[in-house]
């Protein structure tokens, strides 16, 4: 069994590191339970 979720987040942020990094501690402290999932991050 497989379950997934997309969560889309707008930043302000105009640099990509800086966006991408930004939305990695987001996942980190907030949206993902790091112990049981997995996440990846697309900054398009």
């Amino acid at each position: 069994m497989r379950q997934g979720k997309v969560i889309e987040i707008d930043l302000a942020e105009t640099d990509k590191a800086r966006a991408e990094a930004a939305v990695t501690e987001m996942c980190e402290k907030l949206l993902a339970n790091t112990v049981i999932e997995s996440y990846s991050v697309e900054v398009g």
